[in-house]
């Protein structure tokens, strides 16, 4: 999960900040570990659900707050790069929430 996180935090700072200068590889990065992690995430959960259902409940809210990001973070990317969508202050708020999830991530360990 912090893994994933810290890629939600790289790819928003980085359009926030680099703006257009920003290299198309950071997005791809960022597509490749969204679609590793997330299909992972789902096993791992229904493992630990299994097994303690209270870490379960802490877990799956995170990862739930993580899909949710993902999905604003993913359209975002795309308004950016095929509709040329100039939303760099949408960027800048998601950097933001990036970090207050990453910093969440690390506080329930």
């Amino acid at each position: 999960m912090m893994n994933f996180c810290h890629q939600m935090c790289w790819v928003t700072w980085h359009a926030n900040k680099l703006k257009d200068k920003t290299p198309i590889s950071i997005y791809d990065e960022y597509n490749q570990a969204a679609h590793q992690f997330l299909p992972d995430l789902m096993e791992r959960l229904a493992v630990i659900a299994a097994l303690n259902t209270d870490i379960y409940k802490k877990l799956h809210s995170i990862g739930s707050n993580l899909v949710d990001l993902d999905a604003i973070i993913g359209e975002a990317i795309i308004n950016r790069n095929i509709e040329n969508i100039d939303n760099y202050e949408e960027f800048a708020k998601l950097s933001i929430e990036a970090t207050k999830l990453e910093k969440n991530c690390q506080m329930s360990f």
